[in-house]
């Protein structure tokens, strides 16, 4: 079969939360309860009657014409007497979701009883010209005295449906359409498999002490030359995925930075915690995504190995963004909000039982957070508890309720679909080997630096050469000011989520900036590990945007100290002296929405707390110096 064919259905099969059935009775999950709308309520007509005379000694084969036959083996009754077959026709308004095939069987029983099961083989040509291709068949049964409900069907080897019940009350042969956008999450996923991606252009030119070895297709190397403000080199490895689906790679220890794309190291690292443990060596890397590490020529020659690897949650993750519908990028974050529930349903080695629990809870939880759109943004704000990335989640959470609430009716009225598990037994193979394979390491060699001889000491008949003058002294990199409104007593507070300040910069470089965030639940002054606030420098401010920092030329996070001066060194940023420049800092990362920042400048209505909106001359510092 096509692997884009197989991958639908698995995607299908998995999301639905079906199980890997082997075509007997039994081997399905019931269904869940369904709302009215979702189910049709047919108009029923019956044909004429046909009895059948049967005993406990005899087996039961009786054709229905347009729908197929009935089956049960001897003993299937308690004694002897007749069974009443009337054919079913059906009219009946669209639902929501099932569609009423507009065929069916009653069967009445006269001085007997079932003693075991009868099967409705559904094996009528005809049965097949009903269903459209890609639906789901399944049975409406509507019990004595009860409604309508849903009873999911089993296939034999070629495919025809049955159902093994002894509830003869009206069953009638229907089906759930499977809408495109699920076909096309498998084709994403058939992608995922299959195709690979183009490297970005790379300059080249690493140092000659450097070098790289690569036994693996999972990823596109790339070394440069990298050097520090004080022109220092560095041997930078630049890693690029060659895969559609989300990996990981692991990178050795001793670099002197990473940087993955779209991804702040901060949150980078909250979101590995989050994903099973993964300490801040591992990258998640989406599709076609990058990162670069840069490491300094050691005193000893050294191997860097780094390893790229597919696990259960860069699988749960490649699998729950075509679910909802976004990309990378839009979606990550969103979808961390949901799978990390489920972490439990993935613990120990990946495997095809494990990925199908996953899923299913994956949807439960997409539903729990979705029954009040507003709880998808307060949930990602506990989480993230940083605005911007949490109303990325939020907005990757709206945008996929559509999708998210039907595959939630699909679970309630087919339930653990055996049909796909059973026609194509094959699926559980490709979630196993979606990942097998594609552990590759590759490595960056570093050669030692030279040894520097130690100059020969002079004839004991001259005199020794002079000491070399002292280096001058570093530059004061925080000697000049641009902003200071750093200092005790601002009258004027509030809250918020940012905040934000303009000055004019009065060096060429700024390096490093202060804030003040404020929360009573911490004492004065105290260094709060594990709590940062993010900071930027932006060339100016778009309210029109969520993030209004437009431009940004400096970011990251710096730990806490409460009700004081918080800072950062963001290096040496080159700025243009005389030009109109703005910091923002953000909300720390623990009790949103329990921060305070100060300003000293107001139209305020009275001292004390007010709307942030009317801040001015916030409390915060900006310093640098002339290169």
């Amino acid at each position: 079969m096509h692997l884009k064919k197989l991958a639908a259905l698995a995607i299908a099969f998995a999301i639905l939360g079906s199980a890997a059935c082997t075509g007997k009775p039994g081997d399905h999950g019931e269904t869940g309860v369904v709302d009215a709308d979702d189910l049709p309520d047919p108009t029923l007509h019956a044909a004429d009657a046909v009895v059948v005379a049967v005993s406990p000694g005899h087996p039961l084969a009786v054709a229905v014409p347009g729908l197929g036959h009935l089956t049960a083996p001897s003993g299937a009754f308690a004694s002897e007497g007749r069974i009443v077959v009337r054919k079913l026709t059906s009219d009946s308004k669209v639902s929501d979701l099932v569609v009423d095939g507009g065929i069916g069987v009653d069967v009445s029983f006269e001085d007997t009883s079932v003693s075991s099961p009868i099967t409705i083989m559904f094996d009528d040509p005809s049965v097949r010209q009903r269903v459209p291709q890609g639906a789901v068949p399944v049975v409406l049964h509507r019990p004595t005295g009860g409604t309508w409900e849903t009873k999911p069907l089993m296939f034999t080897p070629d495919g025809v449906p049955y159902l093994t019940t002894k509830e003869f009350s009206p069953n009638l042969l229907g089906w759930v359409p499977i809408p495109d956008w699920l076909h096309e999450i498998g084709d994403s996923i058939g992608d995922f498999v299959t195709q690979r991606t183009d490297p970005r252009a790379c300059p080249g030119g690493a140092p000659g002490w450097s070098s790289v070895k690569s036994k693996s297709s999972l990823v596109h190397l790339c070394a440069i030359t990298n050097k520090d403000n004080t022109g220092a080199v560095r041997a930078e490895l630049q890693v690029q995925s060659n895969r559609r689906f989300v990996t990981w790679v692991s990178v050795p220890p001793g670099y002197d930075y990473l940087w993955v794309d779209g991804m702040p190291d901060k949150i980078r690292e909250f979101v590995n915690r989050t994903l099973g443990g993964h300490d801040r060596d591992q990258v998640l890397l989406s599709g076609n995504g990058w990162f670069t590490a840069g490491y300094r020529q050691p005193a000893t020659t050294q191997t860097k190995q780094f390893n790229g690897y597919v696990d259960g949650w860069s699988a749960a993750i490649s699998v729950a963004l075509p679910a909802m519908g976004v990309t990378f990028n839009e979606g990550v974050y969103g979808a961390i909000v949901l799978i990390r529930k489920c972490a439990s349903k993935l613990a120990g080695k990946p495997s095809w039982e494990r990925g199908k629990d996953f899923f299913v809870c994956f949807i439960e939880q997409s539903l729990s957070n979705l029954v009040d759109p507003d709880k998808a943004y307060a949930t990602a704000m506990d989480l993230y508890g940083e605005a911007g990335y949490a109303k990325s989640a939020e907005n990757a959470l709206r945008k996929s309720i559509g999708r998210l609430r039907l595959l939630g009716k699909l679970i309630r009225v087919i339930g653990l679909v055996g049909v796909i598990g059973a026609t194509f037994p094959q699926l559980p193979d490709l979630y196993k080997q979606w990942g097998s394979g594609l552990a590759g390491g590759f490595t960056l060699g570093l050669k030692a630096a030279p040894a520097v001889p130690a100059p020969p000491p002079p004839p004991a008949d001259q005199p020794a050469p002079p000491a070399p003058p002292a280096p001058p002294a570093p530059a004061d990199r925080t000697a000049i000011v641009s902003y200071d409104r750093m200092r005790g007593g601002a009258p004027y507070w509030g809250r918020a989520t940012k905040g934000w300040q303009e000055f004019t910069a009065v060096s060429n470089t700024i390096t490093t900036v202060g804030v003040t965030w404020s929360n009573t639940n911490y004492g004065p002054g105290a260094r709060l590990d594990g709590i940062s606030t993010r900071i930027s420098l932006c060339e100016g401010v778009n309210t029109a945007l969520a993030d209004p920092c437009s431009g940004r030329i400096a970011d990251g996070y710096t730990t806490v100290i409460n009700q004081a001066d918080t800072r950062i060194d963001f290096g040496d940023v080159s700025v243009t002296p005389g030009r109109r420049y703005t910091v923002f800092y953000y909300q720390p990362t623990v009790g949103a929405g329990s921060w305070d920042f100060y300003w000293w400048s107001c139209s305020c209505p009275h001292p004390g707390r007010n709307s942030s909106n009317l801040s001015d001359q916030n409390q915060i510092i900006v310093l640098g110096f002339n290169r």
